[in-house]
């Protein structure tokens, strides 16, 4: 849905392939994004910059922006299934919003006996309701659930409990939460699916198991931080620790890579002309949770390695029209 809005979400996309082709294609690894039209993301990405609409004026921005938007085998692909072989293991990372170009592909691919494992960063609320047990105790039970819920205190606590990457999108709400749910049903109807999410709280929780059963305990994760030229650590267990860490790494990568990983690490809240963006006030305020960051750490590792748990989730989204009349769609059962 960005790439016909967002010159900002395709030059910061464009960009960060660019530069990572740099830094690992002497290891052999190159990074191929997915542009519909090649042609409109020119436009878009030089408008935004307010720079000439031509392939030298953006080269002369990051080196190899050329080369990606002129196609070819080293250039973009229009989309996902054209590069993807038959039979091939796949792993997705799902850090933000999708649209139904996406899902299409990966149903396409489906078919061609490609199996999906997909990670999402931003999963829905494990609990829709209020679970009151105590932390402490050894083997915390899961307490029976209704929906809908019968309480108030129940029904305030689950409306709203949803994934934002449902609301990460250009395209309109009824559009986005209609197209995260034709994943769920591509993910729930083939076996060639295997669905991840990472237990990421930022507060102690507990997953979500059948009722009466031993509760999972998933540890809250207390760090925010500002990313730029420094990072400043907002919240952390160990602040000062946290804050040598993260300025070693930007040193480090100064050092060896400063017009690559390096400029990316320093990328901060403004946009290219240094104007605030409005919608990372809260990121300016509170900083950020680290969750993708967190998520491709996890997720680039042997799944041997994960510690995997299956566990099974219940979708719900309430869709009330104006004449009061209501309208449920549930998916259930993933695991």
């Amino acid at each position: 849905t960005y790439e016909t809005k967002s010159g900002l979400s395709m030059w910061r996309t464009l960009q960060l392939a660019a530069r990572l082709n740099q830094a690992l294609a002497p290891h052999g690894v190159s990074v191929k994004p997915v542009f519909s039209d090649c042609n409109s993301i020119l436009e878009m990405v030089c408008a935004y910059l307010n720079i000439p609409a031509n392939m030298n004026a953006l080269d002369a921005k990051v080196s190899g922006a050329r080369a990606l938007l002129q196609g070819g085998d080293q250039g973009a692909a229009r989309d996902l299934q054209s590069c993807l072989p038959s039979g091939v293991p796949v792993a997705i990372w799902l850090l933000g919003g999708l649209c139904l170009k996406q899902a299409a592909d990966i149903e396409h691919c489906i078919a061609k006996g490609i199996r999906f494992t997909l990670f999402e960063q931003a999963q829905p609320a494990w609990q829709s309701i209020q679970v009151t047990a105590s932390w402490q105790a050894p083997e915390p039970l899961q307490p029976s659930w209704t929906f809908p819920p019968l309480g108030l205190e129940d029904a305030e606590h689950g409306y709203g409990a949803e994934p934002s990457n449902v609301r990460s999108s250009e395209g309109t709400y009824p559009e986005t939460i209609a197209t995260y749910m034709r994943l769920q049903q591509i993910a729930a109807s083939s076996a060639s699916f295997t669905y991840v999410c990472p237990a990421l709280s930022r507060s102690n929780a507990f997953l979500p198991v059948p009722p009466g059963m031993p509760m999972l305990k998933v540890s809250g994760r207390p760090l925010n931080v500002i990313p730029g030229k420094e990072y400043e650590v907002k919240k952390a267990i160990d602040a000062p620790r946290t804050q040598r860490a993260f300025s070693g790494l930007l040193k480090a990568a100064c050092s060896t890579n400063e017009s690559t990983i390096y400029a990316e690490l320093c990328i901060d809240s403004t946009d290219d002309a240094g104007g605030k963006r409005p919608e990372l006030a809260a990121v300016d305020k509170y900083g950020t949770f680290m969750a993708d960051a967190i998520l491709v750490c996890l997720a680039a590792r042997p799944r041997a390695h994960m510690k995997l748990k299956k566990m099974t989730r219940r979708l719900a989204f309430v869709r009330i029209p104006g004449s009061g009349e209501c309208t449920l769609q549930c998916k259930k059962g993933t695991e």
